[in-house]
């Protein structure tokens, strides 16, 4: 396994201007040519990742992409269609983890006793 040498003095000056600028972290790792994840050990090791955080949340709110995590883009829910495990009946479930229609639920809390 070869060694690589990375100057990190550099890097170091240079990076809290790039996450001003609103570079992302792997046009960063290209800028300097290493790895995505050397970029974010090093951000969070020199304490910018809260700059960084604020950079990437500009740079959403002007519809650039980001990469990585989609924090803003939560999958929206989907409705299911079910038939109750207990009576029978069709509903629909809000998640796919429903198998009780609602009737039947709250018939099982109240017979669990946890209904107050």
């Amino acid at each position: 396994m070869g060694y690589c040498s990375i100057n990190w003095q550099v890097i170091d000056v240079k990076l809290p201007q790039l996450i001003k600028d609103g570079q992302s972290q792997e046009e960063i790792a290209r800028y300097f040519g290493i790895s995505p994840n050397s970029v974010c050990r090093r951000i969070m090791r020199l304490g910018l990742w809260s700059d960084f955080d604020d950079a990437r949340d500009q740079r959403m709110r002007l519809g650039k992409s980001v990469g990585g995590r989609k924090r803003f883009n939560k999958p929206k829910a989907e409705l299911v269609h079910r038939y109750c495990l207990r009576c029978g009946r069709h509903f629909v479930a809000d998640t796919r983890f429903l198998r009780l229609c609602s009737d039947c639920r709250e018939e099982a809390t109240v017979w669990q006793g946890s209904w107050s």
